[in-house]
């Protein structure tokens, strides 16, 4: 059992309850923060797909997805490259 600060032992689901309020309340705080929209942003400019349906970003995973694709696009030889990395999955190149 878990307690709070005022020595009150919660039940197993109390404990699961706070925990769900916990997890939804940060998740809510990253989606409508700067920092989220800017990885959201990230996000389409890189084609990577998420979904936003019930809660359904793993912002973890995104971020790394996001800075996967930063870390390649900074490490491509020349425009063409970082151009195709950036916009490659958007559009038709017929390669």
């Amino acid at each position: 059992m878990l307690t709070t600060n005022k020595t009150k032992k919660l039940t197993i689901d109390e404990t699961r309850a706070l925990f769900k309020r916990t997890a939804e309340r940060a998740y809510d705080k990253m989606l409508n923060s700067e920092r989220g929209q800017q990885i959201l942003k990230d996000a389409d400019n890189y084609g990577i797909l998420y979904n936003l349906k019930d809660r359904g970003v793993n912002w973890l995973d995104l971020i790394d997805e996001v800075k996967s694709h930063q870390e390649m696009e900074e490490g491509a030889p020349h425009a063409t490259a970082k151009h195709y990395l950036r916009y490659g999955r958007n559009y038709s190149y017929g390669l």
